[in-house]
């Protein structure tokens, strides 16, 4: 039991330094349960969705509030999870390293 809490944990350190920009090692991944690696990266990048749209839907009617002072927030259009997914997916692949 102690040696699979081991593997996950050093699997789940290895994704989360390949996946914030710590480099990819070749060598190091190919010992690895690459499914493993796969669902920490969707799990990770669900995350980053909801931080996204949670921020979205409660800072931009301030701000446009605060900017225009006859703005009506009941006619702020909130994003949901998938396009707050493609937000990610593409700020991610315009701004990436790759």
């Amino acid at each position: 039991m102690e040696s699979t809490k081991t593997i996950i944990t050093n699997t789940g350190f290895k994704t989360l330094k390949i996946f914030i920009g710590g480099g990819i090692v070749s060598h190091s991944i190919r010992n690895e349960s690459i499914i493993e690696i796969f669902l920490i990266t969707i799990l990770i990048i669900i995350i980053k969705s909801f931080i996204v749209m949670i921020c979205y839907n409660t800072i931009i009617p301030r701000l446009l509030t605060s900017y225009d002072k006859n703005y009506d927030p009941n006619n702020f259009y909130k994003i949901n999870i998938w396009e707050s997914l493609l937000l990610i997916l593409l700020f991610s692949n315009l701004f990436g390293r790759y």
